[in-house]
């Protein structure tokens, strides 16, 4: 019985097998990243739970004020305008370093599809010549474009992408 979370970790592990110890150093990095992004994604869903329990609730400026002393010399309005301002900023915060995260993951595929070239590239040249010449140029070239592309592009960022949201759904359950 093979359960899609056993696959998906299975994958992971065979991924992180073929890299070498930069790469792991890197992808490692990535995940820790990752979490942190996961975390930044429900501090932005939990900072809009003031702006509309302002907006919706009556109550909910007089509780706020009682548990936060410091906002009691602002209007419900001037409070309003405040968390939305607050909400404004994390949300540009937690979005820049989510560019940040993108940057580093496309980062790591470039760096994972040219390792993983050169190790194509050094198998093809340690075959015989009679080898070589069985594959037409353009069968190399497609074996080291298309399968190295496929490999790189979408083993590692699924892989990052299903850490991602494995970890919003944990981080979820966890505070639910």
């Amino acid at each position: 019985m093979n359960f899609r979370g056993i696959a998906a970790l299975s994958t992971i592990g065979k991924l992180y097998r073929i890299l070498n110890a930069k790469q792991k150093t890197a992808f490692t990095w990535l995940i820790f990243l990752t979490f942190i992004s996961s975390i930044t994604d429900l501090i932005g869903l939990a900072g809009v739970i003031p702006v509309i329990g302002i907006v919706l609730s009556k109550t909910y400026y007089d509780t706020m004020v009682h548990t936060i002393p410091v906002l009691a010399h602002l209007s419900k309005e001037q409070l309003l305008l405040t968390l939305v301002g607050l909400f404004f900023m994390l949300i540009i915060g937690k979005n820049a370093f989510g560019l940040y995260i993108n940057r580093v993951q496309v980062r790591f595929v470039q760096n994972m599809f040219v390792s993983s070239s050169m190790n194509v590239l050094n198998k093809v040249y340690n075959r015989s010549l009679l080898d070589i010449q069985k594959d037409t140029s353009n069968e190399l070239v497609n074996k080291l474009t298309n399968l190295q592309t496929s490999l790189c592009s979408n083993a590692a960022i699924s892989t990052i992408i299903l850490i991602n949201e494995s970890m919003v759904f944990l981080l979820t359950a966890v505070i639910v």
